[in-house]
């Protein structure tokens, strides 16, 4: 609701709770005690006060280990933390498939870059590029003329529309995106409400063929 700056708020606010479990963990963990009775579970032969302040540690370490995990699961959705993440990921080649990660890569310009905008897991991902403009130098003139006057136009938006909804079955909405350049490709992606879903599809600008697909 708060755009950029809520999510900034919220991403400091995870990361102090992450410090302030840390540093409460280390001054609260008990020394100079064997086992874990009274830590990880109550010690079942404790009475009166000594039992409930088992059972309120032991659900105080247990609560802490699931916000831990909801915080730390979190923040690669955050704006720079995921932002780091993503950019790590993508400097080590894990971040995509490996047909993504070597098709003209490191040639290739980032998707976001390429685009102005992306799914957020493909935003570094290298765009494929389209079949060279002079390999279709052996098509008809009057086709050429027409590639020269609307390069945009030149496999046809209608046709690759059709293609996305009818041959890869894409229900629902999708963004379609006209290829910039000779090299340039239609590039398609959902955005569903969940993250597993997103699909993205890249088409050849001169041939209107699949290049690739992720998702």
């Amino acid at each position: 609701m708060l755009g950029t700056v809520g999510d900034r708020i919220v991403e400091l606010a995870a990361c102090w709770a992450l410090v302030l479990i840390v540093t409460g963990l280390y001054l609260w963990w008990p020394r100079g005690r064997g086992g874990l009775g009274g830590i990880l579970y109550p010690r079942l032969g404790a009475r009166g006060r000594l039992f409930w302040r088992d059972l309120h540690a032991v659900i105080g370490v247990w609560s802490v280990a699931f916000i831990a995990f909801l915080l730390l699961t979190g923040l690669p959705w955050a704006g720079i933390q995921g932002d780091l993440l993503n950019r790590g990921t993508a400097a080590l080649g894990i971040g995509y498939p490996a047909s993504n990660r070597t098709h003209n890569a490191p040639a290739s310009v980032p998707m976001k870059t390429a685009l102005g905008e992306a799914p957020w897991t493909m935003e570094l991902a290298p765009m494929p590029t389209s079949t060279a403009a002079s390999e279709h130098a052996g098509h008809a003139g009057h086709e050429m003329t027409m590639a020269v006057r609307d390069d945009a136009a030149v496999a046809g938006i209608d046709r690759i529309a059709t293609s996305v909804t009818r041959d890869h079955h894409v229900a629902g909405a999708y963004r379609l995106f006209l290829p910039s350049g000779p090299t340039g490709v239609y590039t398609a992606y959902t955005y569903p409400d969940h993250p597993q879903g997103q699909r993205t599809l890249y088409f050849d600008r001169w041939t209107g063929g699949l290049i690739r697909e992720v998702g």
